[in-house]
């Protein structure tokens, strides 16, 4: 079974049951389920497709602080970068997830001598992450070495923010 997310409602934990063929998803502290509310509803056709609609469920209204490395001195690096993680952001939007990311801001680049440092950015990053349930990193080439994401990882671990780590290969359809 995949990792189930704490309650949205009460913070609680979520028990997974089956019966008769079809599975349900229930918090075990109050009435918040993935039928119908206050009900013991079996509502899946398989535990991890209960699994699924709770962690769905759990997360709609969850805002993600998104991050990937950005500055390079090859534009092109940049612009995949920033292709990537469109892709991925995406990808999240689409399950609902609320994302949030300096790098939102990429275009104003184009129009602006706005400074690109993690100088600059870190305040703004700050913020944003003070407003977070968790952290997002992107793993593209050059992640572990950007000052960018570095900074963002260390302010999310002081503010004991969950960080998860995503690889770039699990957002394309494989042949």
């Amino acid at each position: 079974m995949s990792t189930t997310v704490k309650c949205i409602e009460c913070g609680g934990s979520c028990c997974v049951c089956g019966d008769q063929g079809h599975w349900a998803a229930h918090c075990m502290e109050c009435d918040n389920s993935i039928g119908k509310r206050g009900f013991y509803d079996p509502c899946a056709e398989s535990k991890q497709d209960a699994t699924e609609q709770w962690n769905k469920l759990n997360h709609r209204y969850q805002m993600i602080y998104l991050a990937a490395p950005y500055t390079y001195t090859d534009p092109d690096v940049v612009n995949q970068r920033m292709a990537e993680f469109c892709i991925v952001d995406a990808h999240l939007c689409k399950q609902g997830l609320i994302t949030v990311s300096p790098l939102s801001k990429h275009w104003m680049k184009y129009h602006t001598n706005i400074p690109l440092t993690w100088e600059f950015w870190k305040t703004y990053s700050e913020k944003l992450l003070e407003k977070c349930d968790a952290l997002y990193v992107i793993m593209l080439p050059g992640w572990e070495e950007s000052e960018g994401v570095q900074g963002e990882i260390a302010l999310a671990k002081k503010m004991s923010l969950e960080i998860k780590y995503l690889d770039i290969n699990d957002f394309f359809v494989k042949a």
